[in-house]
């Protein structure tokens, strides 16, 4: 598994090692043109970069005896405008073929980071895991990622639709793309709807009214609703619902 990050304290060996490397060989630094956004608006900056493969890692001071630690490959990326600013990336790809693409490769996983794990978290709670075993964990990951991509679908194919979702489930103080929901209920016919306990409640006593005079529908209606929002604030409310569901088909 390869990988590209980024050198964040110029204190360390790594930044210290290039440095006098740069000052002892002179390397050349290639011009490119990067494509940013300042203040919202897109615009372009000229940057430098340059690679090094196989760059000697050497402890510094008297105990280090300057053995080499190892070897490492680093891009060495400068912007000149507004002052001089240095960022070293380390990655195990080749930085002398081409540095600009290991800079971008940087890019592409801070975008992974900042938006797509970021995003993930907070709003589908992908790091609660659901069991210790890797293949609950692999589960739970994949379950995640296909219902994050069916909603991005769905907003892209259904733009008002969704938004206006998105508004109902602010409004209620949203804690995923579920809208709380908790129970999902599947139909005799293989069909399946999510609910939370209240809609479900509500859902029972529509089809208990068809069912009954208007009178004793009412009283059956509020009678199922109040108890299914009683067990709702109990422990392990999820079975002790599913047990009166249960009871309530029987008779």
């Amino acid at each position: 598994m390869d990988f590209v990050t980024v050198v964040r304290d110029h204190g360390l060996e790594v930044a210290q090692a290039v440095e006098s490397y740069c000052a002892a060989l002179n390397p050349a630094f290639v011009p490119r043109s990067m494509r940013v956004s300042r203040q919202g608006r897109a615009t372009r900056k000229k940057v430098w970069v340059c690679g090094i493969n196989a760059l000697p890692l050497r402890r510094s001071g008297p105990e280090a005896r300057c053995k080499t630690q190892g070897e490492v490959n680093v891009v060495v990326w400068e912007q000149k405008e507004g002052g001089m600013h240095t960022r070293i990336y380390v990655t195990s790809l080749d930085a002398e073929q081409d540095p600009f693409r290991i800079v971008k490769l940087y890019q592409d996983r801070w975008r992974i980071e900042n938006h797509g794990i970021r995003h993930l978290s907070q709003r589908w709670h992908l790091r609660d895991v659901a069991g210790r075993s890797l293949t609950s964990i692999q589960a739970r990951i994949f379950s995640v990622l296909m219902r994050s991509n069916a909603v991005k679908i769905l907003e892209m194919k259904y733009e008002g639709k969704m938004e206006a979702l998105h508004q109902r489930m602010q409004v209620r103080g949203q804690r995923s793309y579920l809208s709380g929901a908790r129970l999902i209920i599947y139909g005799r016919r293989c069909y399946y709807g999510v609910f939370s306990g209240v809609r479900y409640a509500q859902a029972l006593a529509a089809a208990a009214a068809e069912k009954t005079t208007t009178k004793v529908a009412t009283s059956t209606t509020r009678q199922i609703a109040t108890e299914l929002e009683r067990l709702l604030r109990e422990p392990d409310s999820t079975t002790k619902i599913a047990e009166f569901i249960r009871k309530l088909r029987q008779g």
